[in-house]
């Protein structure tokens, strides 16, 4: 029996390779961490692309103050039932506040849901879920 043929990578591709699998083993629904030019490390591609361009929105004026992975208590009755980890608290110029989750379709699930509506519940905040491509 002859052994199967299989595709040949070089070493420097290999590396790569086993370098994002490793990443995405990592996280739950596969995102891979990023890191932009000033080595601030980031969720996955999504969260850095819309922080990018948070940080334009500063330069020209229409956005305040950005603050990253903001946490909420989720307490219901006294108790604590849980924690919410925002991904960006965006403040405009205007004095409007926005709280963003930035979202993949894998990661739009049925505790993301909950724990959206149990922020509107414990805190009155509406969780903006922002998709690749959105705002």
């Amino acid at each position: 029996m002859k052994p199967k043929k299989t595709e040949s990578m070089t070493a420097a591709e290999f590396q790569a390779f086993h370098r994002k699998q490793l990443a995405a083993r990592d996280s739950k629904y596969g995102a891979v961490p990023r890191q932009d030019a000033n080595g601030e490390r980031y969720r996955s591609g999504v969260e850095l692309r819309y922080h990018q361009r948070l940080q334009l929105l500063q330069r020209t004026g229409e956005v305040v103050q950005v603050e990253r992975e903001v946490r909420y208590e989720l307490v219901v009755n006294g108790l604590l039932v849980g924690a919410y980890v925002l991904d960006f608290r965006v403040t405009y110029a205007d004095g409007r506040v926005e709280h963003v989750d930035t979202k993949s379709k894998p990661t739009l699930t049925a505790l993301f849901k909950l724990k959206q509506a149990l922020m509107l519940a414990c805190h009155g905040i509406e969780v903006v879920a922002v998709f690749e491509g959105e705002k």
